[in-house]
């Protein structure tokens, strides 16, 4: 599910704030990028697929581009149930447990606030 135009436009603002260029998945090579460690990456059907509820994600949870933010925001992710592809699932959980290496407590702050709210995992990625 794409985000209206006003959605839109508000991840472009917040990343701009942050330096970070808006990637909208139409790439075929996606820079999957945390902290200084940037590593090229197809850039899957499910990605593609998670993109836009990824960044939805970030406005409705303030998260911002950080290696600890994503880490954070996955964490969350992987709480509210966000995501039915396995995929997008396993990556969020690798985030989780590089951000339980960094910060436990803020990583399980954020999955427990993704466990109680209210994300509508019928407008997530599907296929895996």
């Amino acid at each position: 599910m794409k985000p209206d135009g006003a959605t839109s436009a508000r991840i472009a603002r917040m990343r701009a704030r942050a330096s970070r260029r808006l990637d909208d998945g139409s790439e075929p090579i996606w820079l999957a990028t945390l902290g200084d460690f940037t590593l090229p990456l197809p850039n899957f059907r499910w990605r593609r697929e998670a993109l836009d509820l990824h960044d939805s994600n970030h406005l409705t949870t303030g998260y911002g581009f950080s290696a600890a933010e994503e880490c954070r925001l996955a964490s969350w992710e992987l709480g509210a149930r966000c995501y039915t592809s396995i995929w997008a699932r396993l990556l969020c959980l690798l985030l989780m447990v590089l951000g339980l290496v960094a910060g436990p407590r803020a990583i399980v702050a954020a999955f427990r606030a993704g466990q109680r709210s209210r994300a509508a995992p019928a407008a997530s990625a599907r296929n895996s």
